[in-house]
């Protein structure tokens, strides 16, 4: 009997045809309900609270919305304007999940009001939130008027000048001074203070980056030249017989009466290039010949360039080191002039800083060589290397910005049709060619923050 009166209270209470409350793994603290609140006023939707179960049947609003006061350990007001019913069934939710859906299906809103969280409803929230405001702009316009010098250190005042507009009140002015780089700011208190706080955050110091860039450049070249010459005569007189060994570069066929070698396929030797082996056996009326010829060599080089510049953040810059070549122009009269060509090395980079510590870079990399082994009516041709790109890049950190890779490789074999494929016998009657070049180009950029030094 007791059992039963002890349910038909609870229903009269509550307004319920059944009631379901799962609460036994409350244990939020009421620091965790605060900041859970904060960020579900903020119309966050990450909800973290302790899963409850509810289910409810034509429940009265306000009491229902009475039970997440003890779920979350707060202070929950609720106003005269929210009425109405609410049926629901809710299994393993989080709590403030389970709030959002029914103030959001009821069209309802909170706000703090020192600790007490005010439930009410949106019309009545937004009416009580622009008489607030109406009353502060009432205030304000009845408040003293007072002028503030506020000196600028690393900013051009003009340019703040439409920000700290948008802080001032309808009585508030801002002129700057030119000569003293200083904002003239007048209107309330409470709004220079805001002006105050504003410029201190954006006027601070432009960071100051270093662009050390390397350009490097290899080349590897290689070439073999093997070749024969030979030839004889004969002549029945004899005089007897001679053997020689000769290192001469000519060798001795012109010496002996004979026009010419035979077979003429020789190496491109001379003077500080290849050698050649002179053999020579018989005399003037009877007499062989060779000459055997080979060629081998190879380079190595390397330039390294290191263009290096420092600039503001925000702010392009560029270095360029060179040579201007002349070259000579018809014009359409018919004379002629001279005109330029630069050939330079040249850096040009606009770096930006992130609130991170990392560094965007918009840049360009380039080199221009004249190159005298290519000759049009006696200058020279131009040679470049130029790259251009954006990238990320943490501070102090090396990065490739491209690279360039050539590799040529050329043979040739020279010689009497036939005769020169015999194994081993072919090698008296051709000529054979090697040549490998090999070019690399890369880019290195390094940037750097300056980190200004602290005075004494």
């Amino acid at each position: 009997m007791k059992l039963k009166f002890k349910v038909v209270i609870l229903i009269i209470t509550f307004g319920l045809y059944g009631i379901f409350l799962n609460l036994s793994s409350v244990g939020a603290s009421s620091t965790d309900s605060v900041s859970i609140l904060e960020r579900l006023m903020k119309g966050e939707k990450e909800y973290s609270g302790t899963r409850i179960s509810l289910d409810l049947k034509d429940a009265d609003l306000p009491n229902v919305l009475r039970l997440f006061a003890d779920v979350a350990k707060v202070n929950i007001l609720v106003t005269e304007e929210v009425k109405g019913k609410v049926t629901l069934r809710l299994l393993n939710v989080p709590w403030d999940q389970a709030l959002d859906i029914i103030l959001v299906t009821n069209n309802l809103g909170m706000e703090w009001v020192g600790n007490v969280i005010r439930i009410s409803t949106l019309e009545r929230l937004q009416k009580e939130k622009e008489a607030r405001a109406q009353t502060k702009v009432a205030e304000e316009a009845i408040k003293p008027v007072s002028t503030e010098l506020i000196p600028v250190s690393y900013s051009k005042a003009s340019d703040l000048v439409p920000k700290v507009k948008d802080l001032l009140s309808p009585r508030g002015s801002v002129v700057v001074d030119e000569r003293t780089n200083t904002l003239i700011v007048k209107d309330v208190e409470e709004r220079i203070l805001m002006v105050k706080e504003l410029i201190n955050r954006l006027d601070s110091q432009t960071p100051q980056v270093l662009i050390d860039a390397k350009i490097v450049e290899a080349t590897t070249e290689f070439k073999r030249e093997l070749g024969i010459s030979w030839g004889g005569a004969y002549n029945t007189s004899y005089e007897g017989d001679k053997v020689s060994i000769s290192g001469a570069s000519e060798g001795t066929m012109k010496q002996s009466g004979t026009s010419d070698y035979l077979l003429n396929l020789p190496a491109t030797v001379g003077i500080g290039s290849g050698g050649a082996v002179d053999f020579y056996i018989g005399n003037i009326g009877r007499f062989f010949e060779a000459k055997l010829s080979a060629m081998e060599q190879k380079g190595l080089g390397e330039v390294i360039s290191s263009p290096r510049v420092v600039t503001l953040d925000h702010t392009e810059a560029y270095i360029e080191q060179g040579i201007r070549i002349p070259y000579l122009k018809l014009t359409t009269e018919g004379t002629v002039s001279t005109e330029f060509i630069d050939a330079t090395l040249k850096l040009t980079v606009t770096p930006h800083v992130t609130a991170n510590g990392h560094i965007k870079l918009d840049i360009e990399c380039s080199k221009e060589t004249p190159d005298w082994s290519r000759i049009v009516q006696g200058q020279p041709t131009v040679k470049k290397s130029r790259a251009k790109t954006q990238l990320m890049v943490r501070d102090g950190e090396v990065i490739v910005l491209g690279g360039i890779y050539e590799y040529s490789k050329t043979g040739s074999t020279q010689g009497v049709p036939g005769l020169k494929d015999l194994p081993l016998v072919g090698w008296l009657f051709k000529n054979k060619t090697k040549a490998e070049d090999r070019k690399e180009l890369l880019i290195f950029i390094t940037p750097r923050i300056l980190t200004p030094m602290a005075k004494n």
